[in-house]
């Protein structure tokens, strides 16, 4: 299985209490991010089969570009709010095991936790950054990162014109 993980776009600040962190909201450059996201995932080919999105407003406002534009079912899913772990998420894989691809849109350090448990590896998910990983086992390390893309790297492959 294919694991696509994009971190939500820039969002407002936290307010000081945390009463309403789940309903902090995009900035104007969060929304351009998300629409880039959008753009580079369909200029890569990228294909998830569906999208999952933790239920807070800054992250389901990251998934919808990217579900309308590669024309994908948009689940909220409770379990990708912020303390999202591998148990959580064999739990999904449990779910959604069949599916061949799957975009998981959420938070952090919850998606760097989560490569670094499947891959091993030591990232750092910047705000509509992009992993893909290979997915063959649960067991800790057992998968491949494919990719990890910044922000700046997704808008050059946005904008990229293709020509053949």
């Amino acid at each position: 299985m294919q694991l696509l993980l994009l971190r939500h776009a820039s969002a407002e600040d936290a307010p000081p209490t945390g009463d309403a962190d789940a309903d902090r909201r995009l900035t104007d450059d969060g929304h351009d991010e998300a629409r880039l996201a959008a753009r580079a995932m369909a200029q890569m080919g990228l294909a998830p089969s569906l999208v999952l999105t933790s239920p807070y407003r800054r992250a389901l406002d990251t998934a919808r570009p990217v579900a309308a534009m590669l024309d994908v079912e948009l689940v909220r899913e409770r379990r990708l709010r912020p303390g999202f772990d591998p148990g959580a998420f064999a739990a999904l894989i449990e779910l959604h095991g069949a599916e061949r691809a799957l975009l998981l849109v959420g938070h952090e350090p919850d998606l760097s936790g989560l490569v670094r448990y499947l891959t091993g590896a030591r990232v750092a998910m910047p705000k509509s950054g992009l992993a893909l990983v290979d997915v063959t086992t649960l067991r800790p390390g057992g998968c491949e990162l494919r990719f990890l893309l910044r922000p700046d790297q997704m808008r050059l492959i946005a904008t990229a014109r293709v020509t053949a």
